[in-house]
Protein backbone atom coordinates (compact mmCIF):
# COMPACT_ATOMS: atom_id res chain seq x y z
CA UNK A 1 0.00 0.00 0.00
CA UNK A 2 2.88 2.42 0.82
CA UNK A 3 4.47 1.45 -2.22
CA UNK A 4 1.67 2.79 -4.46
CA UNK A 5 0.94 5.33 -2.84
CA UNK A 6 4.75 7.03 -3.43
CA UNK A 7 3.84 5.75 -6.91
CA UNK A 8 0.54 7.94 -6.70
CA UNK A 9 2.34 10.77 -5.54
CA UNK A 10 5.14 10.56 -8.02
CA UNK A 11 2.67 10.51 -10.37
CA UNK A 12 1.04 13.95 -9.49
CA UNK A 13 3.93 15.44 -8.94
CA UNK A 14 4.98 15.03 -12.79
CA UNK A 15 1.59 16.74 -13.46
CA UNK A 16 0.99 20.18 -14.54
CA UNK A 17 -0.48 22.78 -12.30
CA UNK A 18 -3.32 23.17 -14.40
CA UNK A 19 -4.43 19.20 -14.46
CA UNK A 20 -3.91 19.27 -10.57
CA UNK A 21 -6.03 22.13 -10.04
CA UNK A 22 -8.74 20.21 -12.55
CA UNK A 23 -8.69 17.42 -10.65
CA UNK A 24 -8.66 18.44 -7.42
CA UNK A 25 -11.89 20.54 -8.45
CA UNK A 26 -13.56 17.42 -9.61
CA UNK A 27 -12.63 15.13 -7.19
CA UNK A 28 -12.32 16.64 -4.09
CA UNK A 29 -15.25 18.01 -1.56
CA UNK A 30 -15.21 21.72 -0.48
CA UNK A 31 -17.01 22.78 2.56
CA UNK A 32 -17.49 26.07 4.41
CA UNK A 33 -17.54 25.72 8.58
CA UNK A 34 -19.18 28.46 11.02
CA UNK A 35 -18.44 28.44 14.09
CA UNK A 36 -19.86 30.52 16.47
CA UNK A 37 -19.21 31.07 20.51
CA UNK A 38 -22.59 31.64 21.33
CA UNK A 39 -25.75 31.41 19.82
CA UNK A 40 -26.07 33.37 16.27
CA UNK A 41 -29.64 34.50 15.23
CA UNK A 42 -28.97 34.77 11.28
CA UNK A 43 -26.09 32.86 9.52
CA UNK A 44 -23.87 34.41 6.90
CA UNK A 45 -26.41 33.54 4.38
CA UNK A 46 -28.88 34.53 5.68
CA UNK A 47 -27.43 38.01 6.57
CA UNK A 48 -25.95 38.29 2.50
CA UNK A 49 -29.43 37.54 1.55
CA UNK A 50 -31.56 40.08 3.92
CA UNK A 51 -28.75 42.51 2.46
CA UNK A 52 -28.97 41.97 -0.76
CA UNK A 53 -32.44 40.89 -1.49
CA UNK A 54 -31.09 37.97 -3.45
CA UNK A 55 -31.67 34.12 -2.70
CA UNK A 56 -29.34 32.48 -5.18
CA UNK A 57 -25.95 32.93 -4.74
CA UNK A 58 -22.29 31.31 -5.64
CA UNK A 59 -19.65 31.12 -3.15
CA UNK A 60 -15.63 31.11 -3.90
CA UNK A 61 -12.55 30.78 -2.28
CA UNK A 62 -10.22 34.24 -3.08
CA UNK A 63 -7.31 33.07 -0.67
CA UNK A 64 -7.55 35.17 2.30
CA UNK A 65 -11.53 36.05 1.44
CA UNK A 66 -14.75 34.12 0.76
CA UNK A 67 -16.62 36.15 -1.99
CA UNK A 68 -20.51 35.48 -2.47
CA UNK A 69 -21.75 36.21 -5.89
CA UNK A 70 -25.75 36.99 -5.79
CA UNK A 71 -27.74 36.51 -8.41
CA UNK A 72 -31.34 38.17 -9.88
CA UNK A 73 -34.07 35.96 -10.88
CA UNK A 74 -32.48 35.71 -14.45
CA UNK A 75 -29.74 34.42 -13.12
CA UNK A 76 -27.71 37.70 -14.08
CA UNK A 77 -25.07 38.86 -11.09
CA UNK A 78 -25.99 41.97 -9.25
CA UNK A 79 -24.45 41.66 -5.76
CA UNK A 80 -21.17 40.95 -4.78
CA UNK A 81 -20.09 39.93 -0.64
CA UNK A 82 -17.31 39.59 0.29
CA UNK A 83 -16.04 38.13 3.63
CA UNK A 84 -12.82 38.13 5.49
CA UNK A 85 -11.89 33.91 6.79
CA UNK A 86 -11.34 35.47 10.58
CA UNK A 87 -12.54 38.12 12.44
CA UNK A 88 -14.79 38.55 15.20
CA UNK A 89 -18.74 40.08 15.12
CA UNK A 90 -20.74 40.06 11.91
CA UNK A 91 -22.66 42.97 11.23
CA UNK A 92 -26.28 42.43 10.26
CA UNK A 93 -26.34 45.72 7.95
CA UNK A 94 -23.28 45.09 5.86
CA UNK A 95 -21.11 48.48 4.71
CA UNK A 96 -21.43 49.25 1.08
CA UNK A 97 -18.15 49.81 -1.16
CA UNK A 98 -18.70 51.33 -4.31
CA UNK A 99 -15.09 49.96 -5.76
CA UNK A 100 -15.94 51.86 -9.19
CA UNK A 101 -15.42 55.40 -6.85
CA UNK A 102 -12.09 56.87 -6.03
CA UNK A 103 -13.16 58.29 -2.73
CA UNK A 104 -14.88 55.44 -1.69
CA UNK A 105 -12.42 53.52 1.02
CA UNK A 106 -12.17 49.62 1.38
CA UNK A 107 -13.83 48.94 4.07
CA UNK A 108 -12.39 47.70 7.09
CA UNK A 109 -15.09 46.09 7.92
CA UNK A 110 -14.91 41.76 8.21
CA UNK A 111 -18.01 41.42 5.60
CA UNK A 112 -18.99 44.44 3.10
CA UNK A 113 -20.85 44.72 0.08
CA UNK A 114 -20.63 45.52 -3.64
CA UNK A 115 -21.88 45.90 -7.07
CA UNK A 116 -21.34 43.14 -9.39
CA UNK A 117 -19.55 45.60 -12.14
CA UNK A 118 -19.97 44.06 -15.56
CA UNK A 119 -16.93 43.78 -18.41
CA UNK A 120 -14.27 41.70 -18.90
CA UNK A 121 -10.95 42.83 -18.10
CA UNK A 122 -9.01 44.86 -21.05
CA UNK A 123 -7.13 42.78 -23.79
CA UNK A 124 -3.32 43.87 -24.21
CA UNK A 125 -3.21 42.55 -27.90
CA UNK A 126 -6.66 44.34 -28.71
CA UNK A 127 -5.39 48.50 -29.72
CA UNK A 128 -9.24 49.42 -29.94
CA UNK A 129 -9.33 48.67 -26.19
CA UNK A 130 -6.38 50.21 -25.27
CA UNK A 131 -7.27 53.46 -27.12
CA UNK A 132 -10.56 53.48 -24.87
CA UNK A 133 -8.56 52.87 -21.67
CA UNK A 134 -6.25 55.90 -22.83
CA UNK A 135 -9.13 58.13 -23.54
CA UNK A 136 -10.61 57.24 -19.92
CA UNK A 137 -7.26 58.23 -18.31
CA UNK A 138 -6.76 61.58 -20.39
CA UNK A 139 -10.23 62.72 -19.54
CA UNK A 140 -10.07 61.16 -15.73
CA UNK A 141 -6.55 63.83 -15.63
CA UNK A 142 -8.47 66.46 -17.20
CA UNK A 143 -10.74 66.45 -15.03
CA UNK A 144 -8.73 66.53 -11.81
CA UNK A 145 -5.79 68.79 -12.78
CA UNK A 146 -4.53 70.93 -9.87
CA UNK A 147 -1.33 73.10 -8.74
CA UNK A 148 2.16 72.85 -11.30
CA UNK A 149 4.41 70.31 -10.28
CA UNK A 150 7.55 71.82 -8.24
CA UNK A 151 10.86 70.98 -7.39
CA UNK A 152 9.67 70.22 -3.91
CA UNK A 153 7.54 67.44 -5.13
CA UNK A 154 9.68 65.81 -7.14
CA UNK A 155 12.65 66.01 -4.70
CA UNK A 156 9.71 64.31 -2.20
CA UNK A 157 9.19 61.53 -4.62
CA UNK A 158 12.93 60.98 -5.07
CA UNK A 159 13.03 61.09 -1.58
CA UNK A 160 10.70 58.06 -0.90
CA UNK A 161 12.65 56.15 -3.20
CA UNK A 162 15.93 56.72 -1.97
CA UNK A 163 14.94 55.89 1.44
CA UNK A 164 12.78 52.49 0.70
CA UNK A 165 15.88 51.82 -1.62
CA UNK A 166 17.59 50.75 1.66
CA UNK A 167 15.42 48.34 2.79
CA UNK A 168 15.78 46.22 -0.43
CA UNK A 169 18.89 45.09 -0.54
CA UNK A 170 18.72 43.49 -4.16
CA UNK A 171 17.75 46.75 -5.65
CA UNK A 172 19.40 48.97 -3.41
CA UNK A 173 22.45 49.26 -6.10
CA UNK A 174 24.13 52.33 -7.71
CA UNK A 175 22.94 52.15 -10.88
CA UNK A 176 19.44 52.06 -9.68
CA UNK A 177 20.33 55.10 -7.52
CA UNK A 178 21.32 57.02 -10.86
CA UNK A 179 18.26 56.50 -12.55
CA UNK A 180 16.35 57.94 -9.86
CA UNK A 181 19.04 61.11 -10.01
CA UNK A 182 18.02 60.88 -14.45
CA UNK A 183 14.58 61.10 -13.09
CA UNK A 184 14.55 63.74 -10.71
CA UNK A 185 16.96 65.95 -13.42
CA UNK A 186 14.47 65.44 -16.10
CA UNK A 187 11.21 66.23 -14.02
CA UNK A 188 12.72 69.32 -13.06
CA UNK A 189 13.43 70.26 -16.71
CA UNK A 190 9.38 70.06 -17.33
CA UNK A 191 6.75 72.61 -16.68
CA UNK A 192 3.41 70.01 -16.20
CA UNK A 193 0.42 69.97 -13.34
CA UNK A 194 -0.20 67.59 -11.07
CA UNK A 195 -3.49 65.19 -11.45
CA UNK A 196 -4.85 62.33 -9.39
CA UNK A 197 -3.69 59.18 -9.81
CA UNK A 198 -5.35 55.93 -9.68
CA UNK A 199 -2.35 54.01 -8.54
CA UNK A 200 -2.66 51.12 -10.42
CA UNK A 201 -4.18 51.26 -13.53
CA UNK A 202 -3.50 48.19 -15.54
CA UNK A 203 -5.81 45.99 -17.74
CA UNK A 204 -6.67 43.85 -14.69
CA UNK A 205 -8.49 46.92 -13.36
CA UNK A 206 -9.83 47.72 -16.13
CA UNK A 207 -12.77 46.16 -17.10
CA UNK A 208 -14.20 46.37 -21.15
CA UNK A 209 -18.27 46.01 -21.31
CA UNK A 210 -19.10 46.18 -24.79
CA UNK A 211 -22.89 45.89 -24.20
CA UNK A 212 -22.35 49.30 -23.53
CA UNK A 213 -19.50 50.42 -25.20
CA UNK A 214 -17.81 51.91 -22.19
CA UNK A 215 -15.01 50.65 -19.48
CA UNK A 216 -15.41 50.49 -15.92
CA UNK A 217 -12.04 50.81 -13.66
CA UNK A 218 -12.16 49.54 -10.40
CA UNK A 219 -9.98 48.98 -7.13
CA UNK A 220 -8.58 52.44 -5.98
CA UNK A 221 -6.71 51.60 -3.16
CA UNK A 222 -3.70 53.18 -4.43
CA UNK A 223 -5.45 56.39 -5.08
CA UNK A 224 -3.94 59.81 -4.49
CA UNK A 225 -6.03 62.96 -4.90
CA UNK A 226 -2.86 64.65 -6.16
CA UNK A 227 -0.21 63.14 -7.23
CA UNK A 228 2.41 62.60 -10.87
CA UNK A 229 0.28 63.04 -13.73
CA UNK A 230 2.82 60.56 -15.99
CA UNK A 231 2.54 57.30 -13.67
CA UNK A 232 -0.81 55.98 -14.38
CA UNK A 233 0.35 56.20 -18.37
CA UNK A 234 3.24 54.71 -17.88
CA UNK A 235 2.56 51.71 -15.36
CA UNK A 236 -0.23 51.18 -17.93
CA UNK A 237 2.49 50.82 -21.03
CA UNK A 238 4.60 48.64 -19.01
CA UNK A 239 1.89 46.32 -17.98
CA UNK A 240 0.74 46.22 -21.38
CA UNK A 241 3.89 45.23 -23.19
CA UNK A 242 4.50 42.81 -20.46
CA UNK A 243 1.29 40.96 -20.69
CA UNK A 244 1.16 41.26 -24.36
CA UNK A 245 4.79 39.93 -24.82
CA UNK A 246 6.08 39.14 -22.22
CA UNK A 247 9.93 40.09 -20.42
CA UNK A 248 11.74 38.44 -23.60
CA UNK A 249 10.40 40.75 -26.04
CA UNK A 250 9.89 44.20 -23.55
CA UNK A 251 12.53 46.09 -25.27
CA UNK A 252 11.83 45.37 -28.51
CA UNK A 253 8.15 46.27 -28.35
CA UNK A 254 9.34 49.28 -26.42
CA UNK A 255 11.60 50.89 -29.03
CA UNK A 256 8.36 49.97 -31.88
CA UNK A 257 10.51 47.13 -33.41
CA UNK A 258 8.76 43.72 -32.33
CA UNK A 259 5.71 42.29 -32.68
CA UNK A 260 3.89 44.49 -30.74
CA UNK A 261 4.94 47.53 -32.46
CA UNK A 262 1.86 48.93 -33.69
CA UNK A 263 0.56 49.16 -30.32
CA UNK A 264 3.22 50.70 -28.70
CA UNK A 265 3.23 53.15 -31.73
CA UNK A 266 -0.29 54.12 -31.13
CA UNK A 267 0.09 54.23 -27.33
CA UNK A 268 2.84 56.79 -27.35
CA UNK A 269 1.12 58.83 -30.04
CA UNK A 270 -1.99 59.63 -27.87
CA UNK A 271 0.04 60.09 -24.79
CA UNK A 272 2.56 62.30 -26.17
CA UNK A 273 -0.37 64.05 -27.85
CA UNK A 274 -2.03 64.88 -24.52
CA UNK A 275 1.22 65.63 -22.86
CA UNK A 276 1.99 68.15 -26.37
CA UNK A 277 5.60 66.85 -26.16
CA UNK A 278 7.65 63.34 -26.52
CA UNK A 279 8.09 61.92 -23.25
CA UNK A 280 11.27 60.15 -22.21
CA UNK A 281 10.41 56.67 -22.10
CA UNK A 282 13.23 55.35 -20.60
CA UNK A 283 13.99 57.63 -17.58
CA UNK A 284 10.04 57.27 -16.83
CA UNK A 285 9.45 53.54 -17.11
CA UNK A 286 12.43 53.14 -14.76
CA UNK A 287 11.46 55.57 -11.85
CA UNK A 288 8.02 53.81 -12.07
CA UNK A 289 9.05 50.65 -11.98
CA UNK A 290 11.28 50.86 -9.04
CA UNK A 291 8.45 52.89 -7.42
CA UNK A 292 6.22 49.77 -8.17
CA UNK A 293 8.77 47.35 -6.72
CA UNK A 294 9.11 49.00 -3.29
CA UNK A 295 5.31 49.20 -3.00
CA UNK A 296 4.12 45.60 -4.06
CA UNK A 297 7.47 44.39 -1.83
CA UNK A 298 6.74 46.11 1.26
CA UNK A 299 3.08 44.86 1.25
CA UNK A 300 3.63 41.25 0.09
CA UNK A 301 7.56 40.50 0.21
CA UNK A 302 10.69 39.88 -2.22
CA UNK A 303 8.69 36.14 -2.81
CA UNK A 304 5.36 37.34 -4.36
CA UNK A 305 5.36 36.85 -8.37
CA UNK A 306 5.03 40.30 -9.01
CA UNK A 307 7.55 41.55 -6.99
CA UNK A 308 9.69 38.96 -8.63
CA UNK A 309 8.70 39.71 -12.49
CA UNK A 310 9.99 43.55 -12.36
CA UNK A 311 13.37 42.88 -10.56
CA UNK A 312 13.66 40.48 -13.82
CA UNK A 313 12.45 43.32 -16.07
CA UNK A 314 14.46 45.77 -14.11
CA UNK A 315 18.11 43.66 -15.08
CA UNK A 316 16.82 44.16 -18.64
CA UNK A 317 16.79 48.33 -18.94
Amino acid sequence: MVKRFKILVSIIKRMPKSVIGLMASLLSPSFLFYCYKTDSVDSVDNIIVNNTGLNSFTTLSEGGDIMYLSYDKTGKPIKVTHLKRFGNDLPTVLPFYDKTNPNSLITKERIWLENWISGKPLDPLKSDEIKHAIDWLVDFQDKTRGASMTRSDVQSEVSYIKGNLVKIPDVNKPEYVKWIDDYQEYMEGLRIVKTAEHGDFWQGNILVDHSKERINVIDWQYYKESGNPFFDFIFFIVNILLLGGGIEEFSSNLNEGGRLSHITKEMNRKINNYFGFELNLEILIRYVILRFIIRRQLESGPHDKTVMMFKKLINTQ
